[in-house]
């Protein structure tokens, strides 16, 4: 091995990076109040939000278990999404006399999601006319330096 495989800097760019950041956060509210003594309201509220960051990059040059090498890739990927929940209801209890009792109650509803996917993927990095990176190339005559 020559000593540019065995530096630091060597091992760390020639591994395999992965990085995954994540967040949740889900909050409710609910509110009960009696308007008189057969009329009752109830409310509520519910959020819910999240999101996670994914980076993955596979470096130029980066050796497989079976010891070939890569062109390189890198992925990136940010997803963004919530909902949110809503409802009132009114509940009426009458009583007309002893064996008679009317229980009517009203209810609206209202949901609503959001769900946001940025994702990108180079399968190869190109580093356009560099000899070193391409092996292939000859670099181009240079013209003489001036005395």
């Amino acid at each position: 091995m020559t000593s540019q495989t065995t530096s630091t800097l060597y091992t760390s760019w020639r591994t395999e990076k992965s990085i995954r950041i994540a967040t949740v956060s889900a909050d409710r509210a609910s509110l009960r109040w009696r308007l008189n003594s057969w009329l009752q309201g109830e409310g509520t509220f519910g959020l819910r939000s999240g999101g996670a960051v994914v980076h993955r990059l596979v470096p130029f040059g980066y050796l497989t278990s079976s010891g070939t090498t890569t062109k390189g890739s890198l992925f990136q990927s940010a997803i963004n999404d919530w909902q949110s929940n809503a409802g009132v209801t009114l509940t009426s209890l009458r009583h007309f006399g002893s064996s008679i009792t009317n229980t009517t109650k009203i209810a609206a509803i209202f949901e609503n999601q959001r769900n946001r996917l940025l994702a990108s993927f180079a399968g190869a990095f190109v580093v356009p006319r560099v000899p070193e990176f391409t092996g292939g190339l000859i670099p181009r005559r240079c013209p003489p330096p001036l005395r």
